[in-house]
């Protein structure tokens, strides 16, 4: 059972945490604790894999985003 709380105002991506974590997901989350040796979370590894290229998308995104041009100082314009 999800014990995830409510607001008026959710996270954008926040039906992720209501979802059930798929076997796979699961034996996933079994691998990575017996390779490492830590208890890892399954529903933290489903939220992570499942939005993985969700994150990356948004840092491309980020990276290709025009930056603001910069001003030179009166100092550095007179050198």
């Amino acid at each position: 059972m999800n014990t995830t709380k409510k607001t008026s105002n959710p996270a954008p991506r926040a039906d992720y945490a209501d979802k059930d974590v798929t076997p796979l997901m699961q034996e996933y989350a079994d691998w990575l604790t017996a390779q490492t040796g830590y208890a890892v979370d399954p529903r933290s590894v489903f939220i992570g894999s499942a939005l993985r290229s969700a994150f990356q998308k948004e840092r491309r995104e980020a990276k290709a985003a025009p930056k603001p041009a910069r001003k030179r100082s009166p100092k550095a314009a007179q050198s």
